[in-house]
Protein backbone atom coordinates (compact mmCIF):
# COMPACT_ATOMS: atom_id res chain seq x y z
CA UNK A 1 0.00 0.00 0.00
CA UNK A 2 1.49 3.38 -0.73
CA UNK A 3 0.27 7.03 0.77
CA UNK A 4 0.18 10.08 -1.32
CA UNK A 5 0.65 13.40 -0.19
CA UNK A 6 -2.12 16.31 -1.15
CA UNK A 7 0.09 18.00 -3.83
CA UNK A 8 1.01 14.55 -5.28
CA UNK A 9 4.72 15.71 -5.50
CA UNK A 10 5.27 12.83 -2.39
CA UNK A 11 4.31 8.75 -2.43
CA UNK A 12 5.17 7.17 0.78
CA UNK A 13 5.53 3.44 0.94
CA UNK A 14 7.14 0.32 3.30
CA UNK A 15 10.12 -1.48 2.09
CA UNK A 16 10.16 -4.88 2.92
CA UNK A 17 14.60 -5.47 3.97
CA UNK A 18 16.10 -8.86 4.09
CA UNK A 19 18.93 -9.82 5.93
CA UNK A 20 21.54 -9.08 2.50
CA UNK A 21 20.62 -5.93 2.32
CA UNK A 22 18.13 -6.21 -0.77
CA UNK A 23 14.59 -4.77 0.09
CA UNK A 24 11.35 -4.87 -1.51
CA UNK A 25 7.69 -3.80 -2.04
CA UNK A 26 4.89 -5.17 -3.61
CA UNK A 27 3.99 -8.89 -4.77
CA UNK A 28 4.88 -10.77 -7.45
CA UNK A 29 5.05 -15.15 -8.12
CA UNK A 30 3.92 -15.40 -3.84
CA UNK A 31 6.58 -12.93 -2.90
CA UNK A 32 8.30 -9.76 -2.41
CA UNK A 33 9.27 -7.83 -5.42
CA UNK A 34 12.89 -6.44 -4.69
CA UNK A 35 13.27 -2.87 -6.35
CA UNK A 36 16.42 -1.76 -4.22
CA UNK A 37 20.19 -2.90 -4.19
CA UNK A 38 22.02 -3.52 -0.43
CA UNK A 39 23.14 0.40 -1.82
CA UNK A 40 20.05 1.92 -1.73
CA UNK A 41 19.84 2.49 -5.54
CA UNK A 42 16.97 1.25 -7.54
CA UNK A 43 16.91 -2.26 -9.14
CA UNK A 44 16.03 -1.37 -13.13
CA UNK A 45 12.73 -2.70 -13.73
CA UNK A 46 14.21 -5.52 -16.08
CA UNK A 47 17.27 -6.33 -13.99
CA UNK A 48 15.13 -7.28 -10.65
CA UNK A 49 15.54 -10.89 -9.14
CA UNK A 50 13.30 -12.91 -8.52
CA UNK A 51 10.72 -12.55 -5.73
CA UNK A 52 11.68 -13.44 -2.12
CA UNK A 53 9.45 -15.36 -0.01
CA UNK A 54 8.36 -13.31 3.33
CA UNK A 55 9.88 -15.62 5.68
CA UNK A 56 13.13 -13.89 4.35
CA UNK A 57 12.07 -10.22 6.24
CA UNK A 58 14.12 -8.86 8.87
CA UNK A 59 13.00 -5.06 9.28
CA UNK A 60 10.97 -2.30 7.64
CA UNK A 61 11.81 0.86 6.07
CA UNK A 62 9.34 3.71 4.79
CA UNK A 63 10.59 5.27 1.94
CA UNK A 64 9.47 8.04 -0.99
CA UNK A 65 9.44 8.94 -4.61
CA UNK A 66 9.71 12.57 -3.85
CA UNK A 67 8.80 14.66 -6.90
CA UNK A 68 9.15 11.36 -9.15
CA UNK A 69 12.13 10.35 -8.06
CA UNK A 70 12.05 6.73 -6.74
CA UNK A 71 13.17 5.90 -3.34
CA UNK A 72 14.54 9.59 -3.06
CA UNK A 73 14.15 10.17 0.51
CA UNK A 74 14.20 6.46 3.09
CA UNK A 75 13.38 6.59 7.16
CA UNK A 76 15.58 4.57 9.45
CA UNK A 77 15.49 0.75 9.76
CA UNK A 78 13.48 -0.85 12.05
CA UNK A 79 14.05 -4.39 12.40
CA UNK A 80 12.22 -7.64 13.39
CA UNK A 81 12.61 -8.17 16.97
CA UNK A 82 10.93 -10.55 20.02
CA UNK A 83 9.20 -7.33 21.68
CA UNK A 84 8.22 -3.82 20.01
CA UNK A 85 10.76 -0.91 21.44
CA UNK A 86 10.00 2.48 19.77
CA UNK A 87 13.40 3.66 21.00
CA UNK A 88 15.38 1.23 19.60
CA UNK A 89 13.39 0.98 16.52
CA UNK A 90 12.38 -2.81 16.72
CA UNK A 91 9.05 -4.06 15.88
CA UNK A 92 7.37 -7.90 17.34
CA UNK A 93 5.14 -8.97 14.46
CA UNK A 94 3.67 -11.91 14.28
CA UNK A 95 5.21 -14.46 11.29
CA UNK A 96 1.61 -14.60 9.69
CA UNK A 97 1.56 -10.33 9.53
CA UNK A 98 5.56 -9.77 8.67
CA UNK A 99 4.57 -8.72 4.92
CA UNK A 100 1.72 -6.90 5.67
CA UNK A 101 2.37 -5.03 8.35
CA UNK A 102 0.65 -2.14 6.88
CA UNK A 103 -2.68 -1.96 8.93
CA UNK A 104 -0.88 -3.16 12.01
CA UNK A 105 -0.28 -0.44 14.69
CA UNK A 106 3.48 -0.69 14.32
CA UNK A 107 2.47 0.39 10.42
CA UNK A 108 0.78 3.38 11.48
CA UNK A 109 4.38 4.29 13.02
CA UNK A 110 6.12 3.71 9.55
CA UNK A 111 3.59 6.29 7.68
CA UNK A 112 3.97 8.86 10.66
CA UNK A 113 7.57 8.62 9.78
CA UNK A 114 7.51 9.83 6.38
CA UNK A 115 4.14 11.72 7.33
CA UNK A 116 7.29 14.39 9.60
CA UNK A 117 9.54 13.47 6.42
CA UNK A 118 7.37 15.84 4.63
CA UNK A 119 7.08 18.81 6.78
CA UNK A 120 5.43 20.45 9.86
CA UNK A 121 2.08 20.62 8.31
CA UNK A 122 1.60 16.99 7.61
CA UNK A 123 3.21 16.64 11.04
CA UNK A 124 0.75 17.98 12.64
CA UNK A 125 -1.59 15.93 11.29
CA UNK A 126 0.07 12.94 12.75
CA UNK A 127 -1.06 14.45 16.20
CA UNK A 128 -4.67 14.55 14.87
CA UNK A 129 -4.43 10.49 13.95
CA UNK A 130 -3.29 9.94 17.44
CA UNK A 131 -5.52 12.32 18.76
CA UNK A 132 -8.53 10.42 16.85
CA UNK A 133 -7.44 7.12 17.47
CA UNK A 134 -7.27 8.07 21.41
CA UNK A 135 -10.87 9.20 20.90
CA UNK A 136 -11.97 6.17 19.23
CA UNK A 137 -10.63 3.93 21.82
CA UNK A 138 -12.05 6.12 24.66
CA UNK A 139 -15.38 5.86 22.98
CA UNK A 140 -15.35 2.07 22.67
CA UNK A 141 -14.02 1.89 26.34
CA UNK A 142 -17.02 4.13 27.61
CA UNK A 143 -19.54 1.86 25.80
CA UNK A 144 -18.19 -1.48 26.47
CA UNK A 145 -18.20 0.19 30.28
CA UNK A 146 -22.07 0.93 30.14
CA UNK A 147 -22.87 -2.22 28.54
CA UNK A 148 -21.38 -3.74 31.38
CA UNK A 149 -22.60 -1.94 33.96
CA UNK A 150 -25.85 -2.60 32.62
CA UNK A 151 -25.62 -6.15 32.61
CA UNK A 152 -24.70 -5.92 36.46
CA UNK A 153 -28.24 -4.36 37.26
CA UNK A 154 -27.26 -0.70 36.98
CA UNK A 155 -29.98 1.55 36.48
CA UNK A 156 -29.95 4.66 34.16
CA UNK A 157 -30.01 6.90 36.72
CA UNK A 158 -26.68 5.30 37.60
CA UNK A 159 -24.86 5.28 34.41
CA UNK A 160 -26.12 9.03 33.67
CA UNK A 161 -24.68 9.88 37.16
CA UNK A 162 -21.15 8.48 36.39
CA UNK A 163 -21.26 9.96 33.03
CA UNK A 164 -22.05 13.25 34.04
CA UNK A 165 -25.19 13.33 31.99
CA UNK A 166 -28.73 12.93 32.93
CA UNK A 167 -30.85 9.41 32.60
CA UNK A 168 -32.46 10.57 29.75
CA UNK A 169 -29.29 11.51 28.00
CA UNK A 170 -27.60 8.06 29.32
CA UNK A 171 -30.84 6.14 27.75
CA UNK A 172 -30.94 8.06 24.63
CA UNK A 173 -27.15 7.45 23.68
CA UNK A 174 -26.87 3.71 25.27
CA UNK A 175 -30.26 2.35 25.42
CA UNK A 176 -30.70 1.04 21.81
CA UNK A 177 -26.97 -0.91 21.86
Amino acid sequence: MAWESEDSRHEGYIEYVFADGFAGSGWSAGGVTLITNPDGSPIPYGDRPASRPPAGIVGWRVACNCDGRRGAWRGELWTRGETTSVAARVLRVPDDQVDDIDGLPVGKLLRDQWARHLGPAYAELVDVRAATAAVDLARDGLNAAVAAARAAGASWEAVGDAAGITRQSAHERWGTR
